[in-house]
């Protein structure tokens, strides 16, 4: 008995080999256009912050119940129905479509003049999110590259990095 040979079917089978390749073409335009798309993914370290404050504050339940967006990695639970993240979060706040809302503070600075940033949560509450230099293996420059990280990390970048809205770079 002889296996199955699926070159030799397809050599055979041409017109419906490609009408197989059309059709799934045609699935993958379809899909590219018709999914939805999220501006606030929910899988980002920012979804996570909040998440860990409001776990340590023991006021999930609360909060999530009144939460118009979902809070951390794959809403931790919370229906996505019941959220609507295709718009920015800061969008949402700066249009007053939310009353509150638990950002990055260097995602809010540059438009600080549409919302009242009340502060930052401490290290308690929730732990801060690390900016982490690398240098490429392939890096055209490796000593440039680490000149500038070490620039980043010194005493002297520290006014740049608070301007940002980042805190000071721990090493």
């Amino acid at each position: 008995m002889s296996r199955f040979n699926l070159s030799e079917w397809a050599l055979k089978h041409r017109s419906l080999v490609a009408f197989f390749m059309l059709m799934i073409m045609a699935a993958g335009v379809d899909a590219y256009f018709t999914l939805g798309r999220s501006e606030d993914p929910d899988f980002t370290v920012a979804g996570q912050g909040p998440l860990e404050a409001l776990t340590k504050l023991g006021i999930t339940e609360q909060v999530a119940s009144k939460s118009e967006v979902e809070l951390g990695p794959g809403a931790q639970g919370i229906s996505p129905e019941a959220t609507r993240n295709t718009v920015k979060t800061a969008t949402r706040l700066a249009n007053g479509d939310i009353d509150i809302g638990m950002l990055m503070l260097s995602d809010m600075l540059p438009e600080k003049d549409k919302y009242d940033i009340v502060g930052v949560l401490p290290r308690n509450v929730t732990a801060p999110v690390s900016v982490v230099g690398f240098i490429s293996a392939h890096a055209s420059d490796p000593a440039g590259a680490k000149a500038l990280l070490d620039y980043l990390a010194s005493s002297d970048a520290q006014a740049v990095w608070k301007e940002a809205g980042y805190g000071p770079p721990e090493r």
